[in-house]
């Protein structure tokens, strides 16, 4: 799983953050506990394998964050106590990037960024993403910036959205003259108190409206 200096975006290149964008909490939040694929690189090929966080720790602190070590317990038994955080990625986020990077997975409206002069090794492999509706706000994972940016292109254009524009089409149910529906037994992002803020700044309308 070889990361690259690429865009997510349907419609655009790579974006490389300058310095007047620099912000913290462009990382991750993984804790003890939580399902991951880490990077083995104690043998001859960097190779990923599924784990558990078995414990972490703050090494140190950037403009973009803290900077973590994580000690991983893989699920064949094997552990690593000293892995920096560009190896140590959660389950879906994983499993979300490598389906785009394969081609594999469309996805819209969503762009992945880099810092390639930060010292951050995370801000500069990893990097954080944005999307077409929320201007420079930035997302730690590709999962969420996707879900965001559905809710806000259906809050935009009501009975008009389209599914085959959406990343999670699945998770909303359509009608023929009609705003679609978000799935009850779905988490909406956009319940969070940012992207509440986000759509207040962006002056969208209820969700309903045209």
């Amino acid at each position: 799983f070889q990361r690259e200096a690429q865009s997510t975006s349907a419609e655009s290149a790579s974006v490389y953050a300058s310095t007047n964008q620099k912000a913290p909490g462009i990382k991750e939040d993984l804790c003890v506990g939580d399902v991951v694929f880490a990077c083995w690189l104690k043998g001859v090929r960097k190779r990923w394998y599924l784990g558990r966080v078995k414990s972490l720790k703050v090494v140190g602190e950037t403009e973009y964050g803290q900077v973590r070590r994580y000690s991983i317990l893989f699920d064949d038994g094997d552990k690593d106590d000293n892995l920096d955080e560009i190896w140590v990625w959660g389950e879906e986020s994983y499993l979300l990037e490598t389906a785009i990077e394969d081609k594999k997975r469309k996805i819209f409206g969503v762009t992945h960024c880099f810092d390639s002069n930060s010292n951050d090794e995370y801000a500069k492999e990893r990097g954080w993403y944005v999307t077409d509706l929320t201007n420079d706000f930035k997302f730690a994972t590709v999962a969420k910036a996707m879900e965001v940016y559905d809710n806000l292109y259906v809050r935009r254009n009501g009975k008009r959205a389209c599914p085959s524009k959406m990343n999670f089409p699945n998770k909303w149910t359509f009608f023929p003259d009609s705003v679609p529906i978000y799935n009850s037994n779905c988490l909406r992002s956009d319940e969070r108190p940012e992207i509440r803020s986000l759509e207040k700044q962006e002056g969208f309308d209820e969700l309903g409206s045209t």
